[in-house]
């Protein structure tokens, strides 16, 4: 299969569409490194942005995690920067779950210019973890499998 250009994951034959939300951005001055464009820092914060959306539209926000007893650390995270991003500018971040059966959540992040242009590409992949044990969960919580019924089912199709 040919991957597009932001696509990190392998899609699994027969599984569900991914699951996407999107947010719309505004740079702000503070935001901005001694160059004038967004400190590089800063577009971790913009994924997780949209990856706390998804998560709503998901039913598994943190609080709703941190009540489970569980905790989701980032066990690996990529980034890459396409095209810098300036004071004031509009954008949107978009983030996409893909599907995956295993104890993990798998999160594909794309940083999109007013004028349609990919500034920033990126994933996460995030582990299950106690929170009181810290760790780590070789088999989904019960949580997730449900999560994943309901994937299957349709409930998150946009």
């Amino acid at each position: 299969m040919a991957r597009k250009e932001y696509s990190h994951f392998e899609r699994i034959p027969g599984a569900p569409d991914p699951v996407t939300a999107v947010v719309s951005r505004r740079v702000k001055f503070h935001e901005l490194d001694p160059m004038t464009v967004v400190w590089h820092g800063r577009y971790p914060e913009y994924f997780e942005e949209a990856q706390i959306a998804l998560g709503k539209k998901c039913g598994f926000s943190y609080p709703f995690l941190r009540d489970a007893g569980i905790v989701t650390p980032i066990h690996q995270f990529h980034i890459e920067y396409k095209q810098s991003l300036y004071d004031d500018e509009l954008f949107q971040v978009k983030a996409t779950m893909v599907w995956t059966e295993a104890a993990r959540i798998n999160m594909e992040y794309v940083i999109t210019k007013e004028d349609g242009t990919i500034a920033s590409t990126g994933y996460t992949v995030q582990l299950f973890v106690d929170a009181h044990t810290k760790e780590v969960l070789w088999f989904p919580p019960p949580f997730w499998e449900d999560c994943l019924k309901r994937w299957k089912n349709g409930e998150f199709a946009v």
